[in-house]
Parts: structure tokens; sequence; C-alpha cells
């Protein structure tokens, strides 16, 4: 199986989206989805109540934890009722 080369970590571009790596500079838009009730229902983690919450969410995606959040399967499957 190949794999995405990520260092550097490519920037996508579509038409209407660009998906690049997160930084700190993204800090007060993670916070403003993380803190979001109606968001993090489906997330299954607390929300984030300070700023500091999301600098450290995005301090372990840097370093590469990849138990931060669910997969996008797991998303799917909250989202859609069956």
């Amino acid at each position: 199986m190949s794999q995405l080369k990520t260092d550097p970590f490519p920037t996508l571009h579509t038409e209407r989206l660009v998906l690049r790596e997160i930084t700190m500079h993204d800090v007060e838009a993670v916070f403003a989805i993380r803190s979001d009730e109606r968001v993090m229902q489906y997330i299954g983690k607390p929300r984030a109540k300070e700023i500091k919450d999301s600098v450290e969410l995005i301090a372990r995606l840097k370093r590469g934890e990849k138990t931060v959040h669910p997969s996008l399967g797991e998303l799917q499957q909250r989202m859609i009722p069956r």
C-alpha cells in the first residue's frame, strides 16, 4: 500500500477547499469548533472550555498523536442514523 508523503505536509487545493497542515494560527477556529456542544456530540470528547485546550490539541496533532480524535468512519457512523 502506498503512503501519502507528509514531510513536508502537503497542501491540497480543490475548487472550493484548501486542505493544509494545522498550525497555531488556527487556534481560534479550533476553539470555536471544539467548544461547540452541537459539534462535540459527534466527536465523543469533552468540549474545550478554554483556548489553552485548543492550543494543547494542536500541539498533540503536531507531535503526531493519532488518538486525538475519532476516525472519519467513526464520525460517519455517529452522524448517520442506521
